[in-house]
């Protein structure tokens, strides 16, 4: 019963992935916009006399980090993947809307998976995967070039929380996943920084729903200081989540150098006056 559900899961997963890409075809024949201009066209750290290094030492639109005026937006994996299509084709726009097109394609099947583990029920999450593929909120994400860094965070995203699910168990933990679930959460923080919370959510999942613990239950071992068994593996694993987000934080504060300057064109909410600007 256990490997039919498994195999659902895989076929699901598939016909999602495969819709995901089918329903951005369309956009292969669409040219750069916006800021496509300046992450790719004009991007010298997708051309060949660059140095890859340069692309770990600059931000998502080619200028040094170190810069005042960068954005310190810095996403040196997503920017690699253009850099393969440059190789590849130059500033030929089809090869780089096809890799965005099976980007969104492999995170739409992936999510099946996510929902499948998150929630265990395989028909929900086949419905949930179809509505991840064709929901017009990623029309942006897909369409625009830069919107890469998006479908690449979410995929290692998905990737760190499936390994963290195989790494936690109810008194023990496996150090292998756990060791594969922090090395995909470095690897979406170099998509796009969003990925840094996968480790809150990886935790919350832990104590909730692998050891099935409560509020009220943390409450009351906390006041009564009789802890159960499984708290001293999930202390463990606490710990080193921690460490982790404590090494990325001070990693991406070494390389950032100063803090960006924003003008009202980058980001208007941020110069409306309160309550404006804290409900924006």
């Amino acid at each position: 019963m256990a490997s039919d559900s498994s195999h659902q899961v895989k076929l699901a997963s598939f016909v999602v992935g495969v819709a995901g890409i089918a329903l951005y075809l369309n956009t292969l024949g669409l040219g750069f916009c916006f800021d496509d201009e300046t992450a790719i066209v004009q991007n010298k750290d997708l051309r060949p006399s660059t140095s890859w290094l340069e692309l770990f030492k600059n931000d998502f639109w080619g200028a040094p980090m170190s810069y005042q005026a960068s954005h310190k937006s810095y996403r040196p994996l997503t920017v690699a993947t253009f850099r393969v299509n440059y190789a590849l084709h130059g500033l030929d726009s089809s090869g780089y809307h096809l890799v965005n097109a099976v980007v969104h394609g492999f995170a739409s099947g992936l999510f099946v998976v996510f929902c499948n583990v998150a929630f265990r029920e395989s028909t929900s999450s086949f419905l949930a995967g179809l509505l991840f593929a064709a929901h017009p909120i990623h029309t942006e994400a897909v369409a625009g070039l830069v919107g890469r860094a998006e479908g690449l965070c979410a995929s290692f995203f998905m990737l760190a929380f499936l390994a963290y699910v195989k790494a936690a168990k109810k008194h023990s933990t496996d150090w292998k996943w756990l060791s594969l679930c922090i090395l995909s959460t470095i690897v979406a923080v170099l998509c796009k920084e969003l990925g840094l919370t996968v480790i809150g959510v990886c935790l919350v999942y832990d104590l909730f729903a692998i050891q099935r613990s409560s509020l009220p239950v943390i409450v009351k071992w906390l006041s009564t200081g009789s802890m159960p068994r499984w708290v001293r593996s999930f202390s463990t694993r606490l710990a080193v989540m921690l460490a982790t987000l404590v090494a990325i934080m001070m990693a991406r504060l070494y390389i950032m150098k100063n803090v960006p300057i924003f003008l009202p064109f980058d980001n208007p909410a941020a110069f409306q006056s309160s309550p404006v600007r804290q409900l924006t």
